[in-house]
């Protein structure tokens, strides 16, 4: 039974061989060349013949007048009073938190704590 199973595949394989070879034209004697011998020709390429881009103007951008809105929105920027960036007041305005509110959350300051001292606490 090996030899009849390993005949099989040989034939197989064989057949497959063929199949492959006579798809892909391998069996065509015309196609061996043989006798032809490679001959490597060195040439130098010329540089390529560019034509060189004529510059186009720019074009002019016309823009209309900005008018009174302009010089209205200029006159608003240099007369309105920028608040300074005080984050305790901006809370206080627009939060609605109360006018006695403390800028810190332990206003006493820190603990004095020993080096070395562990607090357990919870995040979420």
């Amino acid at each position: 039974m090996n030899r009849t199973l390993a005949t099989l595949v040989a034939a197989v394989t064989l057949l497959a061989a063929a199949s492959c070879c006579c798809c892909c034209g391998g069996l065509d004697p015309s196609d061996w060349d043989w006798d032809i011998v490679p001959t490597l020709i060195f040439e130098t390429p010329a540089p390529p013949d560019y034509d060189t881009p004529t510059p186009k103007p720019t074009p002019v951008i016309t823009r209309e007048p900005a008018g009174d809105l302009g010089a209205e929105t200029e006159l608003l920027l240099e007369t309105t009073i920028v608040p300074v960036r005080d984050l305790h007041e901006l809370a206080i305005r627009l939060r609605g938190l109360p006018a006695d509110t403390e800028r810190t959350v332990n206003p006493g300051g820190s603990p004095d704590y020993a080096v070395g001292t562990r607090r357990l606490f919870h995040v979420s």
